[in-house]
């Protein structure tokens, strides 16, 4: 018998082992560990079971008491059925209890969007304080203006501004594909070398001098930005 815990660790493992970034893994695993019995064989559970375990799911409050979104434990329920098809390929189970689970609930339809006056109003005021070093706001246009994911923005280093802050390097990212090349337009570049100057090589290129450890990144949240409707993505 296999236990729920020794599964899902050999399952963090291959996912790293087939180019999955460490952060991905990470999330994947703060999935499944709270929703499985992780003392129990993983084939203790059966389809009832793992019915009423999505169905108590759906009905779980966050910190702050706001019901889970559809959205998230949709995902859950992807994540744990993909769990369970790679655990029978590995012939740790020989069936999945949550084949006929179905979601429930109606999914959130798109991400809010910003408008044209709303976005120039969000780029004025991220650019004023950019320039101020603030990290927040300098990685919010990085997003907007070269398309990396806050956590890409983020983990950057002085080394991979490059061609006097004209090429920013991504090595890694959340995927193999994420590895790239990108042109920086002449209002970030300003930023970005007011941000790595009189830095070392490793530091982070948004973080305070001589930090070398881009994961404990203090972003900086002093002051809102506009009250425009900002996606999650592009808040600080």
């Amino acid at each position: 018998m296999h236990r729920s815990d020794s599964v899902i660790s050999r399952r963090l493992k291959n996912l790293v082992d087939r180019g999955v970034s460490q952060d991905t893994a990470d999330k994947v695993r703060r999935m499944l560990r709270p929703f499985l019995p992780l003392h129990e064989p993983l084939t203790a559970i059966d389809g009832e079971r793992a019915a009423q375990m999505y169905l108590d799911e759906t009905k779980r409050t966050k910190s702050n008491g706001e019901p889970i979104a559809n959205d998230s434990h949709h995902l859950l329920l992807r994540r744990i059925k993909h769990f369970y098809k790679w655990a029978i390929s590995r012939r740790y189970v020989t069936s999945n209890p949550l084949a006929e689970v179905s979601p429930i609930g109606r999914p959130r339809r798109g991400k809010q969007q910003l408008r044209i006056d709303e976005a120039r109003e969000l780029v004025t005021t991220a650019m004023e304080r950019a320039k101020t070093l603030d990290a927040g706001s300098t990685a919010i246009l990085m997003q907007i203006f070269l398309g990396l994911r806050p956590t890409e923005a983020l983990v950057r280093v002085v080394r991979e501004l490059d061609a006097e802050g004209r090429i920013l390097w991504v090595p890694f990212g959340k995927t193999s594909y994420a590895k790239r090349r990108l042109q920086i337009p002449d209002a970030l570049r300003e930023v970005l070398l007011l941000h790595v100057k009189d830095k070392p090589a490793d530091a982070l290129l948004l973080g305070p001098k001589g930090d070398p450890h881009p994961r404990h990144h203090p972003l900086s949240t002093e002051a809102p930005l506009p009250a425009t409707r900002t996606p999650k993505s592009l808040s600080p």
